[in-house]
């Protein structure tokens, strides 16, 4: 039973007695101008079977938005939702360091097994610059702190970071 929170298709009695659906409204780049202002439209019929049928929630949107994301559009909550992004993943990536991300670098990022912890990690050895695909590098080629302080004592990770990651 969920609650009028949850349930992002509210009916909603207007004033001359007609009834509308009351849905949250989704961010969408205007491609058109090459603006990368978000606009609110109104949602399509696939969209809303699409959200409904993925739980996608106003209350999982204004987490994403509360995380600091802003570039929602339906796309981006199917991905983040299908690969389980959760706000509070975003919101201790951003914690760890790693700003203004969008919504395809959270999703490779969880689909690779980035973690915050691994952040952290990559910054406690030094490597506090990398960008979020170097970062996902990492965690595909299983980079670990005992690995790469294993690689510098040998001699063999003296080029940086690349020499970790190939």
């Amino acid at each position: 039973n969920m609650t009028d929170q949850e349930d992002p298709f509210l009916l909603e009695e207007q004033a001359n007695g007609s009834l509308k659906i009351a849905m949250f409204a989704i961010d969408q780049s205007d491609e058109s101008s090459g603006s990368a202002a978000a606009e609110a439209r109104r949602l399509t019929v696939d969209e809303l079977i699409s959200l409904k049928t993925y739980g996608i929630t106003t209350a999982y949107i204004d987490a994403l938005r509360a995380a600091g994301l802003s570039d929602l559009s339906t796309d981006a909550l199917l991905a983040m939702k299908t690969h389980g992004v959760t706000p509070e993943f975003v919101r201790d990536l951003g914690r760890s360091g790693l700003k203004d991300l969008d919504s395809e670098e959270i999703v490779a990022m969880k689909i690779h097994g980035v973690t915050p912890g691994l952040v952290q990690a990559l910054q406690l050895m030094g490597y506090s610059d990398l960008c979020t695909g170097e970062i996902t590098s990492a965690a595909v080629h299983g980079l670990t702190p005992a690995y790469a302080e294993a690689m510098k004592d040998g001699g063999l990770a003296t080029g940086g970071f690349e020499d970790l990651i190939t």
